[in-house]
């Protein structure tokens, strides 16, 4: 269900939001290190996926700027996800042992050598044990939840 809020709501929502991730996940090389740096051909080809489900309006440029929102939220949480897998399975301390546990999300072995050789980078190991210990200054975490206004108003009708 599309409305004038740019956004999907209700059933409708879930079901986009569980698609993205499917998209991101198969479809998606993680090779770029920034979203902005995908070529717009690749994100293109997301936009044609996400089109055999759901009717997306690509005349209209604020639905693109929330569509391409959407795929770059999923497309972080995807990258952190396998970031977490590999520093779990060893991936600071044993980087050789963290390449051979492939994370079952990646789309390839290629893409998962990439992100190892990134993660193993001196610049990008500082950077994230920065980000860990700013993070661990936090003393409230946000409990705002994933749930859109529009969502949040459509489950009070």
């Amino acid at each position: 269900m599309y409305t004038n809020t740019t956004t999907f709501i209700g059933e409708s929502a879930t079901a986009f939001a569980t698609e993205i991730g499917i998209v991101i996940r198969n479809d998606c090389p993680m090779n770029f290190h920034k979203w902005d740096l995908i070529p717009e051909a690749m994100k293109t080809i997301l936009y044609e996926k996400l089109e055999g489900k759901f009717q997306l309006l690509r005349t209209n440029k604020a639905f693109m700027k929330y569509v391409d929102g959407r795929l770059h939220a999923q497309w972080v949480r995807t990258r952190g996800a396998l970031s977490r897998h590999w520093k779990e399975n060893g991936g600071k301390t044993d980087p050789q042992r963290a390449r051979l546990q492939v994370h079952s999300n990646c789309r390839s072995q290629d893409d998962w050598n990439h992100l190892c050789d990134y993660w193993e980078l001196e610049k990008t190991r500082k950077y994230s044990d920065n980000m860990e210990a700013n993070r661990a200054k936090q003393v409230m975490i946000s409990r705002g939840g994933s749930r859109s206004i529009a969502n949040h108003a459509y489950k009070m009708v």
